[in-house]
């Protein structure tokens, strides 16, 4: 055999087999029951049991939540949006974060007892999600995909985060 016809065919074989694999892999997410505890984006489940594991809200919580998820794995663009988002919540909600109104938490979402707020907020990559919660329960949330494509204007970021936290807390 060639040298030429032994690369494309070995090239050939590696696709297939890595696409067999990626599809065996989805088949097999999509396939996965949920787990007691976890929620997709229209369902309704107590709070208590789908926080985090700094521990349940209480029943009667009315709160908002502003999370950065993350992994172990942290690059310079990731700790950037994780201190941009930090800065523009306490510097501008500071007087809701001390009342109780906000919240701001950081969850490792590669530690398993986070693994179901990938699928709960569809997650591919760390990220800033808004959470809405009311008599105890997830009422709504959303994911602030922006984040990525502001990094390298610090105002632009901290006013889209602002904005974005205000317009949130303020539908109530």
């Amino acid at each position: 055999m060639k040298p030429k016809m032994f690369v494309t065919v070995f090239l050939v074989v590696f696709v297939m087999v890595s696409v067999a694999f990626l599809v065996y892999k989805e088949i097999r997410n999509d396939e996965a029951p949920l787990k007691v505890g976890e929620m997709t984006e229209t369902s309704s489940v107590e709070v208590s049991s789908t926080v985090d594991s700094t521990g349940p809200l209480s029943p009667n919580t009315k709160v908002d939540i502003v999370y950065y998820f993350m992994t172990a794995q942290r690059c310079p663009s990731c700790l950037k949006i994780e201190s941009y988002t930090k800065e523009a919540v306490e510097k501008n909600f500071a007087d809701d974060l001390n009342n109780g109104r906000l919240v701001w938490r950081m969850l490792a979402v590669d530690n398993p007892e986070n693994y179901h707020f990938v699928r709960d907020y569809q997650l591919y990559t760390k990220s800033v999600v808004l959470v809405k919660i009311r008599e105890g329960k997830q009422i709504s949330w959303k994911n602030l995909e922006k984040v990525w494509y502001l990094l390298d204007d610090k105002d632009a970021f901290e006013g889209y985060i602002t904005d974005e936290v205000k317009s949130f807390v303020e539908k109530g």
